[in-house]
Parts: structure tokens; C-alpha cells; sequence
């Protein structure tokens, strides 16, 4: 019963995913208590029409401080960004997912003095496919193609994906590859859905009254398609991750995971045919975790969400667009071949390594 003058209010939250979103998320942050993370947040979409089915803004009785807003406070974005990164230089056919890129170690000048990045797994690989590079979220790779692309251009995009309050190109350098900036859970989930969507960005709207954005196009959706394939590549994705993690669902989903630095903050944003799930994981007061990676810290409550949302759906992949094609191409270097996905005019059967200049070093 409503109390005389109470106002009702309409809400796009659906209680049942709000429920199991929450449990999600209590027992993902009461799992690595010992782990010192104390905080988290969920946001859920749809992704036809940008309803938040879920908003869970904290971990309630777990948290450090349970009346600060997790879903709007802004936190280092770490590797969740390398997709839009990857996308803009295959829209501008800059790379493809089969271009060849060196892992290997780099010394960048920058004004504070040599940066060095460095992969998460501390290991090299050598020279991979772009596909692997994204999927398996190597660092050097893409401080690599954000040189490519240029960090004027990258900011660009990001603000039309919607990534709001990002500070001057010149503020991050080659480091804002690898998430240097700072984003919120909301605008990330909005960012992924534009992805879900096939390149067309629109707002999310907590209120059925609530009037978005018109659909507007920020990627093609032939590098939309390219991006979604790769970030659902299981195989890809196992070169830093392995194939059993718990990025890898029993229906098409396309995810990706991000860390900070010192282990600050955790993400994990991902989308399947019909709806988009963000999860970060850490500590409101900004202490590192410990020993805690995207993989270990937001990924299972990202999936146990998931898979609560299509306990009785299945998820397809998305059908490849009039402007992609396949082709098979073979990599002489590995010894391989497989099937790859092209923006139509871009497509070669052979990929291989370009001739360099021999490469010096004092022994």
C-alpha cells in the first residue's frame, strides 16, 4: 500500500535481474574478501532499447561505503578500452584481424621519460595476428596500434562512443592504449552496447518515460562485426588466458576484461545478442587488490549474470554484414592457416612478416 502523497514512480528495472545481479555480485566481492576488495558495482542493458534491467551501484553490507554509486564513478578504465582502439583502425583499414604485430620489448620517449609496457602474463609472444593481439588483450600490441591510429583520433572516437570527461590527447600518450583514462561503469556498458548494436551508439534510460539519444552511427558495422567476433574468440583469447576460464560461455557472448594499474580496479563488460553486463570489482578508497585480475575478480559474477540471463535463451552470433566477407589466410612465419574475417577490399590469403632492417644489440 502507498502511503497518502506518495508519488509512484516507473522504473526500466526488472526485479528478478536486479536480485540475481546483486546475489552475483555479493558473492563475487565476499569470495575475495581475503583478497582485500571490499566494493563492486553492476550495471545491466538491453540492448534493442538501452533499459537498465539491473542497477546495482554497490555491494551493500560488504562495502566500504555502501551510499557511494559505483556505476557513476569514474575509475581507471585499464584494457577495456583496446576494442575501440582495434575498431577504429580496422574501420580506417589500417590493420585487419589478421595484420601481424611485434610483441616484443619497447622503449617509448615520452616527456615524463621511457615508458616501457609490459603484458600482463610479464611474457612476450612474438609476432601475432591482431585477432590475438585484442582477444588475449596483449599490451604492446596496442600501444603499437594506438601510434597507428593517433591519440587525437582515439579521443575522437571515444567521446562519440559516449566515454564522457576525457581529458586533452596530450594528457595521456601511449599509455592511454592500455586504459589510462578514467570512465564510468554506465558509460562503458554504453559504449559495449554500441558494439552490441553493430556500431550504432544510444543512451541508456532507467525510466520507460524517459526519452535516449537517436541511434547514432560511431563504427561501421563491418568493424563492429570484426571487433564482436574477435572479443567471442575462445581459441584467440587463450594465449594469455587459456581455454577454460570463465570468459568462456556455453552461448555467443563477446567480452572483455580490464585491470588498472597495481591491481586497482577490475572490469568485466561483455554483451550477448540481446543484452550488455558490466561488472567492476575493487575498492572505493582506491587500495589495490591483491593478486586479483579481471579473469579472477568481476569475470564470474559477469558470467554467473549472464548465464542467469539466458537460463532459458540461447544467444547467436550476429550475422556478418553485406560489406565482410571470409577468407582463408596462411601465416608462413607459424607454419598456419585459418579462416579470417575482412572488410571487403582488404581481404589477402597470405600474411608475412615485413622485411627490416637487422637489428643490432650489444652482446
Amino acid at each position: 500500500l502507498l502511503h497518502p502523497g506518495t508519488r509512484r514512480a516507473a522504473s526500466t528495472l526488472d526485479s528478478g535481474v536486479q536480485r540475481a545481479a546483486a546475489a552475483a555480485l555479493g558473492q563475487a566481492v565476499g569470495s575475495l574478501s581475503g583478497q582485500n576488495v571490499r566494493d563492486g558495482a553492476v550495471l545491466v542493458v538491453e540492448n534493442r532499447t538501452g533499459d537498465v534491467l539491473a542497477y546495482v551501484a554497490n555491494s551493500g553490507r560488504l562495502s566500504s561505503a555502501p551510499h557511494v554509486d559505483g556505476i557513476r564513478a569514474k575509475r581507471q578504465a585499464g584494457s577495456t578500452l583496446k576494442p575501440f582502439l582495434y575498431g577504429l583502425a580496422i574501420d580506417r583499414r589500417m590493420l585487419t584481424a589478421a595484420s601481424l604485430i611485434e610483441d616484443e620489448p619497447v622503449d617509448l620517449p615520452t616527456s615524463r621519460g621511457l615508458y616501457r609496457p609490459a603484458n600482463y602474463d610479464r611474457e612476450f609472444h612474438g609476432t601475432v595476428p591482431a585477432r590475438t593481439a585484442l582477444a588475449s588483450s596483449m599490451n604492446i600490441p596496442a600501444v603499437k596500434t594506438l601510434n597507428l591510429v593517433g591519440t587525437d583520433a582515439f579521443v575522437r572516437s571515444l567521446r562519440t562512443f559516449g566515454i564522457t570527461d576525457l581529458a586533452e590527447p596530450e594528457h595521456y600518450g601511449p599509455s592511454l592504449a592500455l586504459g589510462s583514462a578514467d570512465v564510468s561503469l554506465w558509460d562503458l556498458v554504453a559504449a559495449y552496447r554500441s558494439l552490441a548494436n553493430g556500431g550504432v551508439a544510444g543512451g541508456l534510460r532507467l525510466s520507460p518515460n524517459e526519452r535516449t539519444a537517436g541511434g547514432k552511427r560511431v563504427l561501421s558495422r563491418e568493424a563492429a562485426f570484426i571487433v564482436s567476433d574477435i572479443l567471442a574468440d575462445r581459441e584467440a583469447r587463450s594465449a594469455t588466458f587459456s581455454l577454460e576460464n570463465p570468459l568462456a560461455t556455453r552461448y555467443w557472448t563477446a567480452v572483455k576484461t580490464g585491470t588498472s594499474k597495481d591491481m586497482r580496479d577490475n572490469w568485466c563488460v561483455g554483451f550477448s545478442d540481446r543484452f550488455t553486463v558490466g561488472v567492476w570489482a575493487g575498492n572505493f578508497s582506491g587500495e589495490p587488490m591483491w593478486d586479483v585480475t579481471g579473469v579472477t575478480g568481476a569475470a564470474p559474477a559477469w558470467v554467473e549474470i549472464m548465464n542467469w540471463l539466458h537460463r532459458n535463451q540461447t544467444s547467436r552470433a550476429p550475422q556478418p554484414p553485406p560489406g565482410v566477407l571470409a577468407q582463408v589466410v596462411a601465416f608462413p612465419h607459424a607454419g598456419r592457416s585459418g579462416r579470417e574475417w575482412f572488410i571487403r577490399g582488404t581481404e589477402t590469403a597470405s600474411v608475412r612478416r615485413a622485411a627490416g632492417p637487422d637489428s643490432h644489440r650489444i652482446a
